[in-house]
């Protein structure tokens, strides 16, 4: 193993905060979920 206890837990939460847990919707530009099919707001159909 490389690096300390720090440098490890520092890597966990920097790899756990790559993906995003929000998206804009391209039509309204609401920040929604990324599991939204439906945007809350305009209700358009999301891919």
């Amino acid at each position: 193993m490389k690096g300390n206890v720090l440098d490890m837990a520092v890597g966990i939460i920097i790899g756990a905060a790559a993906e995003p847990a929000t998206k804009v919707c391209p039509y309204c530009f609401t920040t929604i979920s990324v599991k939204a099919i439906r945007c809350p707001n305009c209700t358009s159909e999301l891919k």
